[in-house]
């Protein structure tokens, strides 16, 4: 999975399944509205849910929070 962003990943990996955000929710256990939160980088990932994402995309933590940092540097230039 090649992407800078972890918010898009998370998006393409639902859409990929054809998961609504309930769906995402009970296959993940994050709230939907948390998943929501942090596909539109509203929210940073706890250490928690990073580890979570992991699993989900099938990728390295070293990967996750670098594409959770690609986002927090986006969602400050933002505002």
């Amino acid at each position: 999975m090649q992407y800078k962003s972890l918010a898009n990943a998370m998006f393409h990996w639902r859409h990929s399944r054809s998961y609504s955000l309930n769906d995402a929710a009970k296959a993940t256990g994050i709230p939907q509205s948390t998943f929501s939160n942090y596909e539109n980088r509203k929210y940073m990932p706890t250490s928690e849910s990073m580890n979570l994402f992991t699993n989900m995309l099938n990728i390295s933590l070293d990967e996750v929070l670098a594409m959770s940092e690609y986002d927090k540097a986006i969602r400050n230039n933002e505002k």
